[in-house]
Parts: C-alpha cells; structure tokens; sequence
C-alpha cells in the first residue's frame, strides 16, 4: 500500500512535531543546567526545582482563583503528590553530582516500566505483548548503562557513578507515581487545578527542605549573573515542559509524546561529546541503541505498520458482505471485508486510538449517527469518534420505537456498514445485550469483529424502553453486573481492547443511589467507561462523576427536552466527565428536513437552495469524486 504523504503531513502533525521536538529540548536543557551546575560545585537540588513551583503557583493559581470554584480533589492529594515530585526532581538532581549527563537521561527511562505497572495496578489500563517486550528491552538498555559506568570508572564523568545510577532509578520511580497521580487527577479534576496546586504544595515541601538541607549551600554560593541563570534555565524550561505536555496529549496523544522525547537521550550524547569534550564510552552507544529500539516497540504499541485503518476520503471502502440473517432478526456473527486479519488490526487500532483519546484532557464530543452517511460527515466534520443510536437506528430502518423491536441481527448488519465507512472510533448501542450473559457474549464478540472500538451494554430488561421515556426495568444488580463480567470476558476471548461503556438505568427505575452502587459494581467488574441515562440534576450527574474516580464518565446530552440538563463541554468537564454524546441531533434535523422538503413538493415547488447541498456537492459527499478519480486511474492503466 502506498502512503499517501499528503495527508500524512499535515498541519494538524507537524504542529505535534514541533511541539513534541520542542519538549525534547526542554528537557535536555533541565539536564544540561543541572550538570552544569555540578560542575560549579553548585549542590542544591531542591532550589533548582523551587522556582518552577513557583511559577506554576502565580501563574496557574490566578487563574484558579479567578474561577472561584471549589477544588475537584480533595487538598491532600496533591500535597502528598507535591511531596513525591518534589523528591523525585530532587534526587535526579542530586545524581548529576555522582554520574554523567548520558546516564542520568538513558536511567530515567525507567519510569517507563513503572509507570506501566502502576497503571495496570491503579488503573487497570491493559498493555500488549509488543508494549511488554519495549520495556524488557529498555531494561536490557538500562543494566547496560550501569555496567558502563562501572567499566568507565571516573571518565563516565561522575565521582560515584554507581551511586549516581540509583539514584536516578530512585528519582524515575517516583516520577512514575507523579505521573500517574497526574494521570488520575487531570481525569477527575482540572488540569489549571493540578497545575496551581502542585505548584503550592511543592512550592511548600521545597521551601522546608531547602531551609532544612540546602540553607548553608545557598550562603555559600558566590552570587552572580553566571551562577543564578542556570537556576532560572532551569525553573523556565521545567513550567514550560509541565504546562506544554498536555498540550501535545491532547494534539497528538501519548504516543507521539513518547516518541517525540526520544530524541532528548540523543541531544544529552550530543551535548556530552560538543559542548563538554567528553569520551563516551563504546557502551553507552549500546544502551543507547537498546534503550531506543525498546523505547520505538513500546511507543509503536500495537500498530500493525502494514495495515492502515480506512481512511473517509481518499480511497473506496471494501465492500461488505450482508448478514444473511439479518432482516428475519437472527443474530449471526456477521463478516468483514477483505482478510479476517485486515480487520482485526484495523479494530485493534480503532480500540488504541478511543482508548488514548479517554487519556487525555478535556470533554471529547461524540454525535450519534444512524447509518454510514451520518457517520461519515461526523467524522468529516472533525470528531474525534461517534456512537451509533439505537433509537435512530430503530426510527430509521424501521420506523418504530426503540421498544425492543429492532434485533441484533439487524443492528450488527447497520453497524458493519458505519464502522467501515470511516477510520475514526465508533462506540456501538448494544442495548442489553440480546438476551442473558452467554448471549451478550456473542454479541460482544460479533460487534468486536464487525470493527467497533467501544460497546456500550445497559442493565434493562426485555423488552427494553428508550431511557428517557416511561416504563424502564432493570434486571437485579448481580446479573447485570455478571453481565458486564461477560463482556470483559468476551473481550479476553477475542484478543480485543474494546472498550467498554457500562450503561444503568436504575435512576429512574430504582433511585440514584442504587444506580451509583451499580457503577461503582460495573468498574469493579472491568468496564472502561460508567454512564448513568436520565440523570436529572447537575448535582446528580456530580454524584455519578465522584464513584470510581480511575474511570472515566460518559454523559448523554439528550437534545429537545430530555430529563439531563444540557451543559456545555467545558461545564461537562468542570463536574468531571470525559465523553458527551449527542443522540438526536442528526435522526431530528433529518426528520425537520424531510418534514420541510415535502412540504415544499406537495406545494409544487422544490425545497429552496439554502435548505439543502447542491447536487455537486451531494456527489462531492458521498464519494463520486473520489469514484472517478479511482476509475480514471485504472483506465489510463497500460496493460
């Protein structure tokens, strides 16, 4: 397959390169003042880090104050989180009086493997086969580093560099934590709060330790243009790097983070052997050829670099072969164009791609569709992902309530023809299920192979009601949390990362309180994402956001008067949710529009031109510019 590098340059990628090189260089500049630093006998690792708390507090806290809103997260938190990444720059700091520039930035990959074990202890967040074999190479990097210090003796540039080495081990596993503590409080919380009240508190820790160990240090530095800017390179380059990294999540996501600061090692062995004349020694190319190669594994994930997810625009989907038994309401497990392969990495992706996007900050928008078309201007339109609507999809294909009536067999047939319309991440209705958990399981299994991302399974019994309406049921709390079991064990079965939405109806069926104690039972079981439908206040939807903080919440902004306040993204993000689905936006317009049209031609006229696209640009949207490309290409072919 040929890359198509027109769209794979695009601004939207080279702004992430830039910022992503620009945050590589951040950091290789931290490391370059430190060591220069060490090299003036300067010893005062934590007021090197002081004055980055510092302008995290003015800058973030003004503007936290200026909100006058009340902290998402409780204080303590991030005064023990200002604790651990107070101690962590401290003590990479302190190692740069002991080793050399090259190993302190090679060692702090460490973090890595720690932070992956964190996240699957803490946060459940699953890692591959290709992402466990990155570290075990980092690691194989990193023992390397420190028999190279032992072989280099003092030319590896550090007095002690044994003890340096642990010392950076000791530092990137409590970046880990701070990481990861980040991770969970930028979720539930705020990013401008994070950012105020981890300046304060480590603001706080810092000024202790410094008036505790760093007091004489201080008196005896000799004070001069030439020894304090360091000390502000420094602070500059660490606010910039803890303000512009979500920046880039959110951009790029994880990914290119990850592999934008790789090049920050090769900066540090540049720096070593231009600007302080050192040898390096034969070694270190090795660490850090290892440290890389894993490092590439471990931030490629599980891309299948031969296999591209379909792209909207440039090239004809593949077509799809029906469900055979779909219209008499038989399920069946459905097909997939081209090879079974092609499409099992292309979900895969999809899965990667949604479960990246709930890492990062902010409230990711998501309208519903009802057909291929609808999910194709969604993702025209500059979405990140959509949902399918089983209400729509009822109303549309079959003109009937969303009472039950429409089958598996039949959603499964519409889904395959969304999902393989488009490229981005689709989360599809799943109702309950179709039946009882050995029947939820093959439907998970049949919308896994039909190439969804996500699934999203509520606890109703059969026949099921549109949430919003009159004469919802729910099965007990146990089956429906062994149902959510059921999926997440249909999930390991297929070797998928769907995610998977956890849907309770028990508010208006029961009371709030048994729909919070069910998702609190549904994260518990192993869902990714917890939804309450019809929640009726804001306070309500806060409740819902404060159970199982680790997992992020889904709200349903019903358009046209449903039970859930409407809120806008930023005011679904303050009370703490990740994902806000629209599901009527487009079956209503559409169902205005048509109203409207035919209204016109009864009237013995036609629908006026700013009601609808001209017919070129109809043809433009629904692909016969890209047909003609295509056939003009194949035509000018010589045999």
């Amino acid at each position: 397959m040929m890359l198509n590098f027109g769209r794979l340059w695009t601004p939207h990628t080279l702004i992430g390169l830039g910022l992503g090189q620009f945050l590589s260089l951040l950091i290789t500049s931290t490391a370059f003042t430190s060591s220069e630093l060490a090299k003036k006998g300067i010893n005062a690792p934590t007021s090197q880090s002081f004055l980055n708390y510092v302008f995290l507090t003015f800058v973030y806290g003004i503007i936290l104050l200026y909100r006058r809103k009340p902290l998402k997260a409780k204080w303590y938190y991030y005064v023990i989180l200002g604790l651990v990444d107070v101690e962590a720059n401290f003590l990479v700091v302190k190692a740069y009086q002991y080793t050399s520039l090259t190993s302190v930035m090679l060692l702090d990959c460490w973090s890595i493997p720690s932070v992956m074990l964190l996240t699957w202890l803490f946060l459940k967040t699953k890692y591959r086969f290709k992402k466990i074999t990155g570290v075990v190479v980092c690691v194989a990097g990193l023992v390397l580093v420190v028999f190279s210090d032992v072989h280099a003796g003092d030319r590896a540039g550090g007095s002690n560099p044994r003890k340096g080495d642990l010392l950076v081990i000791a530092g990137a596993t409590l970046y880990a934590i701070s990481n990861v503590s980040e991770e969970f409080l930028v979720k539930n919380a705020d990013r401008v709060e994070l950012m105020a009240m981890l300046g304060l508190s480590g603001g706080i820790v810092s000024a202790i330790q410094i008036s505790i160990l760093e007091r004489n240090e201080l008196k005896s530095i000799h004070w001069s243009a030439e020894a304090a800017l360091p000390f502000v390179g420094f602070a500059v380059a660490m606010f910039m790097f803890y303000s512009l990294v979500p920046v880039l999540l959110k951009i790029n996501g994880s990914t290119m983070l990850n592999l934008s600061l790789l090049t920050s090692d090769m900066w540090a062995v540049l720096i070593r052997i231009f600007a302080y004349h050192e040898k390096v020694d034969w070694m270190y190319f090795v660490a850090f050829g290892a440290v890389t190669i894993g490092l590439v594994i471990y931030s490629g994930g599980d891309r299948d670099e031969d296999e591209q997810p379909p792209n909207s625009g440039d090239e004809l989907r593949p077509a799809v072969k029906q469900d055979e038994e779909a219209n008499s309401g038989n399920g069946s497990k459905g097909s997939r164009a081209g090879s079974s392969k092609t499409w099992d990495s292309m979900a895969k992706e999809k899965a990667k791609v949604l479960r990246e996007l709930l890492q990062t900050p902010g409230v990711h928008q998501g309208p519903a569709c009802f057909d291929a078309l609808g999910a194709k201007l969604i993702e025209s339109a500059g979405f990140p992902y959509c949902i399918t609507s089983g209400f729509s999809i009822a109303a549309s294909r079959l003109a009937l309530p969303d009472t039950g009536f429409i089958s598996y067999g039949e959603m499964l047939d519409q889904g395959q023809l969304i999902a393989q319309a488009v490229s981005i991440p689709i989360i599809v209705d799943a109702d309950n299920g179709y039946g009882n958990a050995l029947n939820l399981k093959r439907t998970v299994k049949g919308f896994i192979a039909a190439g969804f991302a996500g699934i999203l399974l509520e606890d109703q019994v059969a026949p099921k009601a549109c949430g919003h309406t009159r004469g919802r049921k729910v099965l007990p709390r146990e089956e429906a949390v062994m149902k959510i079991r059921a999926a997440v064990d249909a999930r390991t079965e297929s070797g998928s990362d769907i995610v998977i939405v956890a849907r309770t109806d028990a508010r208006q069926a029961v009371s709030l309180e048994e729909a919070l104690i069910r998702c609190s039972a549904f994260a518990d079981a192993g869902a990714d994402v917890l939804f309450i439908d019809a929640l009726a206040s804001v306070e309500e939807m806060r409740a819902l956001c404060q159970v199982s903080p680790h997992v992020p919440k889904l709200a349903n902004m019903l358009e046209g008067g449903g039970k859930t306040p409407i809120l806008s993204p930023k005011e679904l993000e303050d009370v703490g949710f990740k994902l806000a689905i629209y599901p009527l936006s487009l079956i209503g317009v559409c169902i205005r529009a048509m109203q409207d049209a035919l209204t016109a031609i009864k009237g013995g006229s036609v629908p006026p031109p700013g009601s609808m696209p001209s017919f070129e640009e109809i043809k433009d949207i629904v692909g016969f510019n890209t047909y003609y490309k295509e056939e003009e290409r194949y035509a000018n072919q010589q045999p």
